[in-house]
């Protein structure tokens, strides 16, 4: 909604400058919402991260300082950390709800962490609570869009309580998210399959 010129327009041309072109730029939309134009803003336009609104003000001001800090996000903390590991050690022990409320401290310690998220969602996911599985997956993906495992996730756990149209979306954005050729060709059956 800038005047006369786009957002997009603007990030490309300084993606596009020698002088500007290494300069991070973080895309902010209230319009343009949805992984899809995510994806083409840094594949077309050279954006660096793209944010919808409404969006929280710390999840904006951790993925600028990531960004201006080398383009990597800050570690977690020695807590957090090892409350990960116990939490995915309790989910190898076939204890979800142990581990559940292990990860979901975690998950306060560094809110920030896709894995820490995921594997919440995995315990949610073991113990049948599928709807806040759900969420913790969605979560996941908001942190790192092409976190595969959690898609996969998603479009299981989607196609499972009838949200049929969601689960294709899931499924679309793993076939760009897959890690080789051969699940990449899997999941487009899938895919194939739901459509």
């Amino acid at each position: 909604m800038l005047p006369h010129v786009h957002g997009f327009e603007i990030c490309a041309r300084l993606k596009a400058s020698p002088r500007t072109r290494k300069m991070p730029v973080i895309l902010v939309s209230a319009v343009y919402r949805g992984w899809r134009y995510a994806h083409d803003a840094r594949e077309t336009f050279g954006a660096d991260d793209y944010l919808e609104k409404p969006f929280h003000l710390p999840e904006l001001l951790r993925r600028v300082e990531a960004w201006i800090s080398g383009g990597t996000v800050a570690a977690a903390t020695e807590t957090a950390d090892k409350l990960y590991q116990e939490g995915i050690a309790l989910l190898e022990d076939k204890k979800p709800a142990e581990a559940r409320e292990v990860l979901e401290n975690a998950v306060k310690e560094d809110p920030f962490s896709p894995r820490a998220h995921f594997a919440l969602g995995g315990a949610m996911h073991e113990q049948g609570d599928l709807f806040h599985a759900i969420t913790a997956y969605e979560r996941a993906v908001e942190l790192r869009p092409n976190l595969f495992h959690a898609l996969r996730a998603l479009a299981a756990l989607y196609e499972q309580k009838g949200f049929r149209r969601k689960a294709v979306e899931a499924v679309e954005r793993a076939v760009h998210a897959a890690p080789d050729p051969k699940t990449r060709d899997t999941m487009r059956q899938r895919l194939l399959k739901l459509l």
